[in-house]
């Protein structure tokens, strides 16, 4: 195995905003530090399932955001499921994963009136479980006061 000598630099202007390959070098920062490493070699390993399985669902996730972002009305619908997210402080990327969860139901309790999403799209989208009980879930929902949240 061949000795690995690291050095440190004091990093000018110039190198400040480095990042990505040069030559056989990668440069990223990992926290405050700048770091420069070899290129990996390509992996000769075959994909687990796990990781063929993981690649075609996000192939299918980035082939359903494109096809969002290129029809105005589903864009417009996305786009104020995010505004009304951030009025109710919510961050969609950090949603609970209960069907049930009250920042889902929230959500879904201002959504509903504001666009002609049917029940069964809002609880595919917030992942609210079975759409034949949504409607009764938000009743019961706004029955307890969950609206004022």
């Amino acid at each position: 195995m061949e000795d690995i000598t690291m050095a440190k630099l004091l990093l000018n202007s110039a190198l400040k905003k480095v990042r990505g390959g040069i030559d056989d070098w990668v440069y990223r920062r990992v926290g405050s530090r700048m770091v420069i490493s070899p290129k990996p070699e390509p992996s000769t390993t075959p994909p687990s399932a796990g990781q063929i399985e993981a690649r075609n669902r996000f192939r299918a996730a980035e082939w359903y955001a494109r096809a969002v972002l290129a029809d105005p009305i589903k864009r417009a619908v996305y786009d104020l499921v995010a505004k009304l997210a951030h009025g109710l402080g919510i961050l969609l990327a950090q949603l609970p994963p209960a069907p049930s969860a009250a920042e889902k139901l929230r959500l879904a309790d201002r959504l509903k009136p504001q666009t002609s999403a049917s029940n069964g799209w809002i609880a595919q989208r917030l992942q609210l479980g079975a759409t034949s009980g949504l409607a009764s879930r938000l009743h019961r929902f706004r029955r307890g006061g969950g609206e004022r949240r």
